[in-house]
């Protein structure tokens, strides 16, 4: 994705969250009725940024017309819901882009990349499962496209995630993964290649990359 437009995304879109929060809660200090004027250059946004990706996804104006489109709903949808003057289904329809949230929560790049009209690009990330809540996760950059894969090792904790290690490379995407060992010092990995070969990557403590630490349980 485009640095600027990433950059745009992000402060963009909680901004727009903000906002309806602090229009939720003040909402009765404003006219009603004063939301239609706004409602209507939302869905214009939002036509025009569909047409433009439709028939010129080269131009960059279809990504912003877009973004700026899903923002200024998902700041109307704070409005809305103490609006006395929306009828029903035009609350509905602003109502639904709070779904977006909960899946902003869990996955922010996927919003990021949806709501700025590339989300053609989005590439699940591999991950592998190596004990526990200890995964091996595909890096990613939203930034540009990698030439060469690499891995992290992560720890989960419900939604959040602590990165033990950067840059694990096995040459190439991975087909498989086998853990050799895993203590309170030292990680062993035979990466299972697209022809079935193996590759051990070793990691322990006090290597500038690749490196791991891990505290023995108490």
């Amino acid at each position: 994705m485009d640095p600027l437009l990433l950059v745009f995304t992000i402060c963009l879109y909680i901004l727009s969250l903000v906002t309806a929060l602090l229009l939720g809660m003040t909402a009765k200090r404003f006219k009603p009725e004063s939301i239609r004027m706004l409602l209507a250059t939302q869905v214009i946004l939002l036509f025009f940024a569909i047409a433009i990706l439709y028939k010129f996804e080269t131009l960059s104006i279809g990504n912003y017309l877009l973004l700026i489109s899903v923002c200024l709903a998902t700041t109307l949808a704070g409005w809305a819901v103490r609006n006395t003057w929306l009828k029903t289904p035009f609350r509905i329809y602003l109502l639904l882009y709070l779904l977006l949230v909960p899946v902003f929560l869990w996955s922010p790049s996927r919003i990021f990349y949806a709501i700025s009209g590339n989300y053609s690009r989005y590439k699940p990330e591999q991950q592998f499962n190596l004990e526990s809540n200890y995964y091996l996760v595909e890096q990613q950059s939203m930034l540009q496209q990698q030439t060469r894969v690499r891995y992290k090792i992560i720890r989960k904790f419900g939604i959040y995630n602590k990165t033990l290690a950067r840059d694990v490379d096995f040459g190439e995407r991975l087909h498989d993964i086998k853990l050799i060992e895993l203590s309170a010092d030292t990680l062993i990995l035979d990466g299972v290649l697209p022809d079935h070969s193996l590759k051990r990557v070793g990691l322990k403590p006090g290597m500038k990359k690749n490196t791991i630490t891990r505290k023995p349980s108490a």
